[in-house]
């Protein structure tokens, strides 16, 4: 989600592409009821950003994290800094 709109769906091991204008934008995805962090980005127009969401506890404690923890089950995280396109 991007300021709480829907990008899309994205499945295990897939990576997906979002064009996005330049400015500031607030990153948060969703599995059912269960949310990952929040992360704050100001994108740049020409730039690429890149970002990881994985499960926060692992397939062991997947059934506590679904159940209990659904506000941390997720975690997104940005695994650099913007990079320009090439030309």
């Amino acid at each position: 989600m991007a300021n709480g709109a829907a990008l899309g769906q994205i499945r295990r091991a897939e990576t997906l592409r979002f064009d996005r204008p330049a400015g500031c934008v607030l990153l948060q995805a969703r599995i059912d009821w269960c949310l990952s962090n929040s992360v704050n980005v100001d994108l740049v127009e020409g730039a690429i950003h890149r970002f990881e969401l994985r499960n926060t506890y692992g397939a062991a404690l997947s059934v506590f994290a679904i159940s209990l923890g659904g506000t941390s089950y997720l975690t997104l995280t940005r695994l650099d800094d913007a990079h320009k396109q090439p030309s």
